[in-house]
């Protein structure tokens, strides 16, 4: 089974920082993490998600993402790219902290 889950538009200085959160890091802490190749993906191929939402961050239409891949309950896949916030030039990392606005996103299996 593979998962999907995150390509989340990042949270800028305009959103309040009160409202309910969602930290990626958690995940992580779930599942243990493993080498693409070691669950049958492609590291080569993986990388096309980051260079996917770069391509987005390029364009401005999201400021950055965390996407994560896990296959067989292992973690093959987690990345950050671009901004956590624009205006204060805060890169996005991993463990960030920001809002989920649609659940229906996620890829089913």
């Amino acid at each position: 089974m593979l998962s999907l889950i995150g390509l989340v538009q990042s949270q800028t200085s305009k959103h309040s920082k009160t409202e309910p959160a969602v930290t990626p890091s958690a995940a992580t802490a779930a599942s243990p993490t493993t080498a693409p190749e070691g669950v049958g993906l492609s590291s080569e191929r993986l990388e096309r998600i980051a260079s996917a939402i770069e391509k987005s961050v390029d364009d401005g239409r999201i400021a950055g993402g965390v996407s994560l891949v896990a296959r067989h309950g292992k973690i093959a896949y987690f990345k950050a790219v671009g901004m956590a916030d624009r205006d204060a030039k805060k890169p996005m990392r991993t463990d960030s902290i920001f809002r989920i606005c649609s659940m229906s996103k996620p890829l089913p299996a």
